[in-house]
């Protein structure tokens, strides 16, 4: 088992490296965008060569810690956390809810012996985040994955 103060020092040295380096005005390559959840982080650059150039300067700034990159696949869409980013031909960005292949769809299910306050606030939260997560256009699709969701859990 590992320690338990290992998330924290991996979130800590994450955070000095990109606020030394990759944020800094010394680091020639900048993002576009840049944001970090834990340790998954975002980066929208001009060019796949720069994306590149970014990984390679971020994998030498320490050898025990190594990122990976992820590009949009061949239709423009990327999956980071529980948000679909799509990425039109105009280099516009939309996103929706995204739920992992591997994720059941398993919810409090309308015959369980909960409160149905309990009930009630997690449907509503779900909708909340579909909604959260989702630019306008997009919407429509988070709100249907979400009721498919409820419909399969015995809620009418």
């Amino acid at each position: 088992m590992g320690s338990r103060v290992a998330p924290i020092l991996a979130i800590l040295t994450i955070d000095y490296l990109e606020t030394k380096f990759i944020l800094s005005d010394d680091c020639s390559i900048k993002p576009l965008l840049h944001g970090r959840y834990m340790d998954d982080i975002i980066s929208l650059l001009k060019s796949i060569l720069e994306a590149h150039n970014l990984l390679e300067f971020m994998n030498h700034l320490n050898p025990d810690i190594q990122f990976e990159l992820e590009l949009p696949d061949e239709n423009n869409i990327l999956n980071l956390l529980d948000v679909m980013i799509h990425i039109d031909k105009d280099g516009i960005l939309s996103t929706q809810l995204y739920i992992k292949p591997a994720k059941k769809p398993i919810f409090i299910h309308a015959s369980a012996h909960q409160p149905t306050q309990m009930k009630h606030a997690s449907i509503t939260s779900e909708f909340r985040r579909a909604i959260n997560l989702s630019t306008p256009n997009r919407r429509e699709n988070s709100m249907n994955t979400v009721e498919k969701i409820i419909i399969s859990n015995g809620y009418s």
